[in-house]
């Protein structure tokens, strides 16, 4: 193998490891109520309800509530 070709062999390595870490970031991503709220297309009241149906996972207290961004996907999805 050229010197070449392991360069571009090495870069995409690179690049499948940054792109890893990309999704990893994402998955720890949160939002806030009123934003989950608008993704979902739906009532703050609405999320309080799927919380307590243990189909959406609440994080924080008070006015410091946050939702994962990979759990609210899922749930677009319809996987949960």
């Amino acid at each position: 193998m050229s010197e070449i070709e392991e360069i571009k062999q090495t870069q995409k390595q690179i690049l499948k490891i940054l792109e890893g870490l990309k999704m990893k970031e994402v998955e720890l991503e949160y939002v806030t109520r009123e934003e989950a709220a608008k993704m979902l297309k739906c009532d703050k009241q609405m999320l309080r309800k799927w919380e307590d149906e243990g189909r959406l996972e609440r994080h924080g207290r008070g006015r410091f509530i946050r939702y994962l961004v990979r759990e609210i996907k899922e749930m677009m999805s319809g996987k949960s």
